[in-house]
């Protein structure tokens, strides 16, 4: 959305206009994480922005903002972490499984050498 006020475009905290009035008087952001922005929707999401002044003849003419999403980013983390459990969960069912495969093996072996006859 070329020629429109930052405003109408980018919906942020208070912060985020202090970083674009920087960049209005020729300041370059280099990089803002974990900026919360608000879509015209009204939902929020995380984003990462880089803010550049535009500069024609040492004035500054206009700003240049990069918006990276990280909502998704954000989703990755609780789904890592539920592989993770699982994981582990079905480790420690193997382990169980065999703690209580060999005391039940023990018995079994030891019923079937009292159920044998002593010669043979």
């Amino acid at each position: 959305m070329a020629n429109q006020p930052v405003e109408v475009i980018l919906i942020g905290s208070d912060s985020l206009l202090l970083e674009l009035e920087q960049a209005q008087k020729g300041n370059s952001t280099l990089r803002l994480d974990d900026v919360r922005l608000y879509r015209r929707n009204g939902e929020a999401f995380q984003a990462l922005l880089r803010i550049f002044p535009v500069r024609m003849e040492e004035q500054v003419e206009g700003i240049l903002v990069f918006t990276q999403d990280l909502s998704e980013q954000e989703a990755v983390p609780p789904a890592h972490q539920d592989l993770e459990n699982r994981a582990s969960l079905g480790e420690l069912t193997a382990i169980l499984a065999h703690e209580i495969r060999n005391p039940i093996n023990n018995i079994s072996t030891s019923l079937q050498l009292l159920g044998c006859p002593a010669g043979g």
